[in-house]
Parts: C-alpha cells; sequence; structure tokens
C-alpha cells in the first residue's frame, strides 16, 4: 500500500468506525440535546469515556482492518500507540502506523523513525464541559511542527488529527481554527462533525 493508498484506508477505516461510534449515539445531537446537564461524568457516553478509550478501540479497528484487507496475512503496515516520535522524547504520539518486515528487528530508535508512515494524533471533546481544552485541541495541531526530523523530512508522511465531538458542542471558532491550522501543516482532519 502507498502512501496515498493509506490515507485512503484510513480514511475508510474511521468512517467504518464512525459507524460503530453512531450506534452507541456518540454525536447525535438530538439525543445529547435532550439530557440535562447534571452528573458527574465529563464524558457520559457508556461506550468511550476517555480519549485513551478512543486510542485503544479505534487502533485496534484500524490494525484488524489491515489485517482483514489482506485476507488475514500480516501485511507491512502495524498500528502502535504512545511511540517518542516527536523532537521531545517524552512527547508521544497517540498512534501511529509503521512498516514492518518479519525478518528484522528495530534496535535503534533511528530504525523506529524511519519506519513510521502516519502519524495520529486525538481528542475528545467531552459532553459536559466542550469547551474545557480547547487550546489542547490547537496544541495538538501544532504538535505536528515538533515531529522528529527523522519524520519531519519524509515529505509523505501523513499525519492525522482525529477529533471525536460526543454531543456535536464544540466551539465553531475553535472547529475553524483546526480546519485552518490543518490545512497550514497538511494534516488530514477526520471528525464525526463532518
Amino acid at each position: 500500500m502507498d502512501q496515498s493508498q493509506l490515507a485512503d484506508f484510513i480514511t475508510e477505516s474511521f468512517h467504518k468506525w464512525e459507524n460503530i461510534l453512531r450506534g452507541y449515539r456518540i454525536g447525535d445531537k438530538q439525543f445529547y440535546d435532550q439530557i440535562q446537564d447534571s452528573g458527574d461524568q465529563y464524558c457520559i457516553n457508556a461506550y468511550i469515556k476517555t480519549e485513551a478509550d478512543v486510542k485503544v478501540k479505534f487502533g485496534g479497528f484500524l490494525e484488524l482492518e489491515i489485517f482483514q484487507k489482506y485476507g488475514g496475512k500480516p501485511d507491512d503496515t502495524t498500528v502502535h500507540s504512545e511511540m517518542a516520535l516527536y523532537d521531545s522524547k517524552t512527547d508521544k504520539a497517540d498512534l501511529s502506523l509503521h512498516q514492518v518486515k518479519p525478518s528484522r528487528i528495530y534496535l535503534n530508535r533511528s530504525d523506529v523513525l524511519l519506519s513510521t508512515r502516519a502519524v495520529i494524533e486525538i481528542k475528545l471533546v467531552n459532553f459536559k464541559q466542550p469547551r474545557w481544552g480547547e487550546e489542547g485541541l490547537i496544541k495538538d495541531i501544532l504538535k505536528f511542527d515538533r515531529l522528529d526530523p527523522l519524520i519531519n523530512d519524509k515529505f509523505d508522511i501523513i499525519k492525522v488529527f482525529m477529533v471525536i465531538d460526543e454531543g456535536l458542542r464544540m466551539n465553531e471558532e475553535i472547529w475553524s481554527r483546526i480546519n485552518t491550522e490543518a490545512k497550514i501543516r497538511n494534516v488530514l482532519v477526520l471528525s464525526n462533525r463532518s
């Protein structure tokens, strides 16, 4: 799968997974508009409670999609979580896709960096405090500027910013800014908002 096909594959996989989210009423504005803003849970959905849930569930779904695409045989692409792909080794990517070869091991950080095909950052906008973390949304888009030079120098790296808006309550001004910043950085935005 070349990089263009991989970008399409990630997008198609997201839209398939988005159908699962809809089944759990995530992004169902009419449903959420009827709920009184009470209780002690920020994210009130039973299926997705945290950004970590999104990472685990989408990352696993994406890995399974890769496996199914190749008829149950391993492909040369795999999904990782929490890899140190930024110039600061303490900054971790939420998800990333890497080229792998069964006959190879990666002893050095540079091996991992050079195997990177896509970097995915994830944000969950919760129901109770949709404006909480707005600056975090922008910060995560800007984080792509700090990808390790070994990754940033690859002209075909796929950068994805995934936003799950639980009750479709995100501020439109922030949503517009996210899309502007993403366009400047050649970042693909995937969201249940669009």
